[in-house]
């Protein structure tokens, strides 16, 4: 099944993108059990998200490989039981450098997300006001900006750009990316101000809007995802809000 450190994928199969396979790590001093539990509650999220989980995996650990976060061979096993089970999606249960991320999904050839990434896909969907659509928005471009070296990977060692008449592709198609990466980070620290001007106009609103209710008492309902607040907000206020089972439905 192996060949250098590689699986021996069948073309022939159709990996599927609402299979993932879900991984953690479990460090010197963590508690097994408490990795556990967070990967369980990955898996709900993941369920928010649309995902089906086929496979959950820990590896034990001393230390983070600052490479691939995991150990090479222990993504090598995990792309062998995403393939046996068609599933196209790794979700890691930690935040993955940009760097990492990059190297993970280029070993693996498979869509490669983490944690942070499930859960703003998930408020994404579920943003139910301006302000909150705002915010996610701006939580998605400051994830993002890091991270855009790896949409442009594909430039690297790839075929060299039409006329250029170079030979062995590296540098006129890596000055090709290197460009455009430029560009889309540009694009985006632009859409990160306007976000953020948007915002504290909004908040600008709202505070003149509470200065004329300063005279009334406000209750804020705080609690972990999934608490019941939802619950207790109704019973408190008669409210039919929806209540349901599903983790970050409601920022």
């Amino acid at each position: 099944m192996f060949e250098d450190n590689e699986t021996i994928i069948d073309e022939k199969i159709e990996l599927d993108p609402t299979k993932a396979v879900l991984i953690g790590i479990c460090l010197p001093g963590d508690q097994r059990k408490a990795k556990e539990d967070s990967l369980d509650e990955l898996e709900l999220l993941a369920k928010t998200a649309g995902l089906t989980t086929v496979h959950k995996r820990i590896q034990n650990k001393n230390k983070i490989e600052s490479g691939t976060f995991v150990g090479s061979g222990f993504l090598v096993e995990a792309k062998e039981i995403a393939i046996q089970n068609k599933a196209k999606v790794i979700i890691f249960d930690n935040e993955l450098s940009p760097t990492q991320g990059k190297n993970i999904a280029k070993l693996l050839e498979l869509d490669v997300i983490d944690r942070t990434e499930v859960i703003l896909n998930i408020f994404h969907k579920h943003a139910q006001t301006h302000e909150a659509a705002l915010q996610v928005k701006l939580a998605e471009l400051q994830y993002q900006l890091p991270r855009l070296k790896k949409l442009w990977s594909h430039f690297e060692g790839g075929k060299v750009a039409a006329g250029s008449g170079a030979k062995g592709g590296g540098g006129a198609s890596r000055g090709l990316g290197e460009t455009q990466l430029e560009v889309d980070k540009r694009w985006i620290r632009n859409d990160i101000e306007k976000v953020q001007k948007r915002l504290a106009s909004i908040l600008r609103q709202k505070d003149t809007q509470g200065k004329k209710r300063a005279d009334m008492k406000k209750i804020c309902l705080v609690g972990y995802t999934n608490a019941g607040k939802s619950t207790l907000f109704n019973r408190i206020t008669n409210a039919n809000v929806l209540v349901t089972s599903s983790l970050g439905c409601f920022i």
